[in-house]
């Protein structure tokens, strides 16, 4: 586990009291929970490449990974990570945008739920009755039925106040979701070059949005999870593994999942209710809320690292944690 900070600003209502600078821990494994479902859902990936799109993303997300590392308590870039083109940097800040994105959301907002916008629009799950190209790019959905609009950016040095501007005026743009106003409309920034990486939250009001949104609530789920139960149907090896009373459909994840014990590898898996019937995801928050972070594996009597996300995703493996900064 390592701190990253989060700021925190200009919410207001009944997220008024997010406000401020907050520290919070970050495990490997749920860095690589965030990079498998925001990265799962780029719709050309899916559209041209199925459940290879999952294991493309994967690969490309494990990449960036590579270059974070703990100092002192604290996640941050390694200093490798100036070696880099500047091509390859960009790839890397937009991973980092969105996954920091994917776990502020559930740590502050409590938003378990984030789909790209653009992905959703192709799969006919989101429609945009009138607005603009400009947009943000993230929907969320928490648990109860609230709606909340992000911009992802990620930054591998300072930025200015023309960036959170633009940012901010992405996420403001739309005035209403389903025929409500969205609980957040949200710009989030995560600054790399700081230590701990810090996370800037700002929730703008745009007296002048216009763009309305509705979004198909059973479809939205349906799209959420679609990828990663191709995936699980396509690799399961065991019908159910049973994770503190729940029972989880697992694969290995890999980049090459056939191959290899399973002690060298990552194992994903959903709640077997998630997997037959993924709308039905928002009545089992409370449950993976209570789920551990660490089991013993009764065959070989080790510790297993896990992480399960508020959307379920169960993400294990043997002895993960962020490389010592040396």
């Amino acid at each position: 586990m390592a701190e990253i900070t989060v700021r925190c600003r200009n919410y207001s209502g009944s997220y008024l009291r997010i406000n401020g600078n907050h520290q919070r821990t970050v495990s490997k494994l749920s860095f690589i929970r965030a990079i498998i479902t925001v990265g799962a859902q780029k719709y050309s990936d899916i559209l041209n490449l199925g459940w290879r799109g999952l294991l493309h993303r994967f690969g490309m997300g494990i990449a960036a990974l590579s270059f974070l590392e703990k100092r002192g308590g604290h996640l941050c870039l390694s200093p490798s990570y100036s070696s880099l083109d500047m091509s390859e940097k960009a790839a890397a800040t937009y991973w980092y945008g969105m996954a920091f994105t994917k776990l502020v959301a559930e740590s502050e907002l409590s938003v378990p739920w984030l789909g790209h916008v653009d992905s959703l629009r192709a799969r006919g799950v989101l429609q945009i009755m009138n607005g603009s190209r400009a947009r943000g790019d993230l929907a969320g959905r928490d648990a109860l039925g609230e709606w909340h609009v992000l911009e992802a950016k990620g930054r591998s040095r300072r930025f200015d106040n023309t960036l959170i501007a633009t940012a901010k005026g992405q996420a403001a743009r739309v005035i209403s979701i389903n025929g409500r106003l969205p609980s957040t409309t949200s710009a989030s920034i995560a600054r790399l070059d700081t230590i701990p990486i810090s996370v800037l939250l700002d929730d703008p009001r745009d007296v002048k949005a216009r763009e309305k949104w509705k979004i198909d609530d059973e479809k939205f789920f349906q799209e959420y999870y679609r990828v990663i139960i191709k995936y699980l149907q396509r690799y399961r090896k065991d019908d159910i593994e049973i994770h503190q009373g729940v029972n989880f459909v697992v694969a290995p994840l890999s980049l090459y999942p056939l191959i290899g014990s399973k002690q060298h590898s990552f194992r994903i898996g959903l709640p077997q209710q998630i997997f037959d019937k993924p709308e039905a995801a928002p009545s089992l928050v409370d449950k993976f809320a209570k789920l551990k972070g660490r089991e013993k594996d009764k065959e070989t009597d080790k510790n297993i690292n896990q992480d399960v996300g508020p959307d379920g995703l169960l993400v294990a493996g043997y002895n993960i944690d962020w490389e010592e900064s040396k």
